[in-house]
């Protein structure tokens, strides 16, 4: 998938929200992108990117 693709994928997510509602259900918002990313990584990847 090229990063135009990506992109574009991307562009239809909503750049802001008010995450009331998970929030009153105990869910926490993530600190950052990075913080994401690694979670995934840990999570999905067994801890390795290659």
């Amino acid at each position: 998938m090229s990063g135009v693709c990506i992109q574009a994928i991307v562009d239809t997510w909503p750049a802001r929200f008010a995450p009331a509602r998970g929030l009153a259900m105990g869910f926490a918002a993530d600190g950052s992108f990075e913080e994401i990313v690694r979670a995934h990584i840990e999570d999905e990847l067994g801890g390795r990117i290659a």
